[in-house]
Parts: structure tokens; C-alpha cells; sequence
């Protein structure tokens, strides 16, 4: 992969490092695009890859590692590449330190575990959830996570270490209790923070905010119905707005308009030179995937990757598109599963001292497939796993799963483990049991 430097000053397009890879085009596009920001006036080009944050100096041809070790969950980066957060220790649950770096400037700030209440908030976020901090003391063991970036404001959560426990799937989880929104002179303009209600994650998109809830029953979390977060701060008008329309000789294009309007209409034309170097910089980075991650493809090309699954299927359903897995596994796909499936299982019953969800799991282990979680997908999504020949496991409550089996138009075919029983229900009636579970899915493929 080439960068390449448009300086309008000379009307020229100048050749930048060469960064090599052996991936496929858009999987590298999105991994190394993302995260590849040039500083022009300081010569300093910055790249994350396999986890590391490098610094290059093209100048110098001086190479720095900024941080390291950083897994998915641990960094975020804004949406044009010139802020970036990443935890300073620790680990994703542990870290008491946030580092905010302005790319384009150099400047930074830190944001830690242990801050002090009462800040100055800014208007322009509106959400009821959100209001003023309480006075209280925080608990010792805090810990701090990047989230993301909405617009310039940086998104960040807290933890309590208290506050580890399991998801009704089993799997050990720890929430944010507190969210909260910075400005880039690290002020606190918003914070979200309400009793007995806990976020797993968020999910960043032009300036909205979906916030995935858990309520706690003991050390178990379920899901709760989601919220949302909107930036309705008025921005400055700009004089010049891009528009879309279309014509039937020459369809979707895109025109300019002025505000002022324009005093010449014969546009000038540049076209830029392309400055190319004989020997550009070779620059070799690690660029090893940590996470699993998935691909949604639509219209013939790479359309979003997400860390979670039922993201990507969600966002697929939008397209009908496809979803496919870091192992290039399909994971689902629109509108191709068959009308009625059921699977060869026989009904199988928890042992002595065993959980049901432990005696679905040990059932699956015959399949030698890789455990997927779909927890936050509808039961007609699931069902395109099934129709592959995998069963899919559901919980119906904090303590007890089943094994969903089979399907045709209005039914569906599970196994309870807690009597080894096989029934057929209604997908109405499915839907409310999986709703009660918290829509929390346990798919497997191949």
C-alpha cells in the first residue's frame, strides 16, 4: 500500500512510504486505511498495525513505537484518522489511563480511572439518561476504557472491579457502571449514569451513539432493550454544500452549491502532477490480527467490519449482504437460508451437577465448529445458522439454555437439556422466550 500527499500548493500528488502486505485489498484497506495518519508540516507519518502504534519520521527515516500490546477494545480511532485513545497500562479491564493523541498537532491529554466530580458540562448532547455527576466516592479498584469519538469529543466508560460477573451465557463480563464525554481540552461535557443499569459496549455511527445495556440479578447480567445518544448541537453552516441527485442519461452525480453564489462560471481545471520517488521509504509493520473480526460485504465490495457479529449481521440485513469472518467462514447471509430445516439431534439431557448451558455445549463439541456469540441478533436471523446444519443455543433466562434445532414456517424445534425433551413452539412464542433471555444466541460454524 502506497501514501500518497496532495499539496495543493504545487498542484502535485507526492509518493509517501510504501507499507507492504500480503493480505487481501480491502481487508488491508480497512486495517492499516484506518489507522494510517500523515502529518505533513512535521513529516511524520503514524500507523497502528498488529497492535503497535509506530511513529515515522520520513525526514529522519526514523522509526518509534508509540505503544504497543494494544488489543482490540484498547484504542479508538476517529472517523477522518486524527484523534486517537489508547490505554497507557494494563489491560482492557484494568487500565487506569487514557491517553488522547492529537495526530495533526502533536498535543495530548490523559484521562485516568481516578478523576475528580463536579466538572463544567457543555450543551449540545441531548439524551435523558444523561445529567449531572452525584457527589460520591468512587471505589478503589477503577478501572477506565476508550469508547470512541463523536464528532472532536472523546467517548470514554468506567468500571468497578466489583463489578465482574457473567452474561446469562455464561461467559465472564465486566460493564461499565459511567459514561462520559470530553471535549478536546479534556472537559466533561455529558456523563451517563443511571442505578442498577450497566454497558457492555457502545456503537459510534455520524454522530449517534447506541448504548448495549445489562440489568444485574446477583453476579448475572441480562440485556436490556438498548438506548441512544444524539448530538444536537447546532454546527456552523458551511457556504458550500455537497449535493446528490440524478439523471436518467448520466444517473447519480454530485454538484457544489454556493451559498454566495460565484462570480465565474467557467470552473478551472487542475490536474494535479504526480510526483513519484525512484526508492520510496519501505516501511514493514506486524500486522497480525489479535481479534476475531467480521466482514460485511454488499454490492460486490467490502461494506463495514465489526468486532461483533450481531453488528455485522444486523448491518448485512440493512444491504443483504453477507457476513464473513476473520477464517473466511460465511457466518450469515440474506435471504439464502432454506423455509424448513431441522437437524439430525437426538435429545440429550444435562448430567448430575451439570448446567443445562454446560450439557448444550458439551453436545456441540461433536460438531468440532467454532463458538460463536450472537447475542443481540433476532431469533429469524439465528435461524440461517440452523439452516447450515448448526444448532444454535438460547437462553431463556439467566440460569436455564436449550438447544434450538430446527424450523419451518411457524415453528420452532428445540431440545430442553433440563429433561431431555424435544418441543415445537410457535416463533412468536420463541421470540418472547429469547426476548426473556435477553435475545442471547450461541451460534456455531465451520
Amino acid at each position: 500500500m502506497d501514501v500518497y500527499y496532495f499539496n495543493i500548493g504545487n498542484n502535485a500528488v507526492e509518493e509517501k512510504p510504501f507499507i507492504p502486505s500480503t493480505k487481501a485489498f480491502a481487508i488491508a484497506e480497512d486495517e492499516l486505511g484506518k489507522m494510517v495518519y500523515f502529518n505533513q508540516e512535521q513529516q511524520l507519518l503514524y500507523v497502528l498495525a498488529g497492535g503497535v502504534l509506530y511513529q515515522v519520521d520520513l525526514e529522519k527515516e526514523k522509526q518509534d513505537i508509540l505503544a504497543e500490546d494494544l488489543e482490540e477494545g484498547q484504542y479508538v480511532v476517529s472517523d477522518d484518522g486524527h484523534l486517537m485513545a489508547f490505554q497507557l497500562d494494563g489491560e482492557l479491564n484494568t487500565s487506569t489511563e487514557v491517553q488522547v493523541l492529537n495526530l495533526a498537532n502533536g498535543e495530548s491529554y490523559t484521562v485516568t480511572a481516578d478523576r475528580e466530580d463536579g466538572e463544567e458540562k457543555s450543551k449540545g448532547w441531548n439524551f435523558g439518561g444523561f445529567g449531572d455527576k452525584k457527589d460520591e466516592k468512587e471505589t478503589p479498584d477503577m478501572a477506565i476504557r476508550p469508547l470512541g469519538f463523536v464528532y472532536n469529543d472523546f467517548v470514554c466508560g468506567y468500571l468497578r472491579t466489583d463489578d465482574q460477573g457473567t452474561t446469562i451465557a455464561g461467559d465472564p463480563i465486566l460493564p461499565m457502571y459511567e459514561l462520559e464525554i470530553r471535549d478536546t481540552s479534556n472537559k466533561v461535557k455529558k456523563n451517563y449514569k443511571q442505578d442498577g443499569i450497566y454497558i457492555s459496549d457502545v456503537l459510534i455511527e455520524k454522530g449517534f451513539m447506541t448504548l448495549n445495556r445489562l440489568s444485574k440479578e446477583g453476579d448475572v447480567y441480562t440485556g436490556m432493550p438498548q438506548d441512544y445518544v444524539t448530538n444536537n448541537e447546532e454546527r456552523k453552516e458551511s457556504k458550500v454544500t455537497a449535493e446528490t441527485f440524478s439523471t436518467v442519461l448520466k444517473e447519480k452525480q454530485m454538484r457544489l452549491t454556493f451559498a454566495d453564489g460565484l462570480k465565474e462560471f467557467t470552473p478551472k481545471i487542475l490536474r494535479p502532477k504526480k510526483v513519484m520517488e525512484n526508492q520510496p521509504i519501505t516501511i514493514s509493520f506486524d500486522d497480525k490480527v489479535k481479534k476475531d473480526k467480521f466482514y460485511v460485504y454488499g454490492v460486490g465490495k467490502l461494506v463495514e467490519i465489526y468486532d461483533r457479529a450481531a453488528y455485522a449481521i444486523q448491518k448485512a440485513e440493512q444491504i443483504s449482504g453477507v457476513v464473513i469472518s476473520s477464517e473466511q467462514s460465511y457466518i450469515w447471509e440474506k435471504g439464502n437460508r432454506d423455509l424448513v430445516y431441522y437437524t439430525e439431534v437426538q435429545p440429550f439431557q444435562k448430567a448430575e451437577g451439570q448446567s443445562s448451558m454446560e450439557a448444550c455445549v458439551q453436545y456441540m463439541e461433536q460438531y468440532g465448529a467454532k463458538r460463536i456469540d450472537l447475542t443481540g441478533c433476532t431469533l429469524s436471523q439465528v435461524l440461517y445458522i440452523i439452516s447450515k446444519g448448526m444448532p444454535v443455543i438460547t437462553m431463556t433466562d439467566p440460569s436455564h439454555a436449550i438447544l434450538l434445532t430446527g424450523y419451518d414456517y411457524d415453528t420452532v424445534t428445540y431440545v430442553d437439556p433440563d429433561n431431555g425433551q424435544e418441543f415445537t413452539i410457535g416463533t412468536g412464542q420463541m421470540d418472547a422466550i429469547a426476548a426473556g433471555g435477553g435475545n442471547t444466541f450461541i451460534g456455531y460454524v465451520k
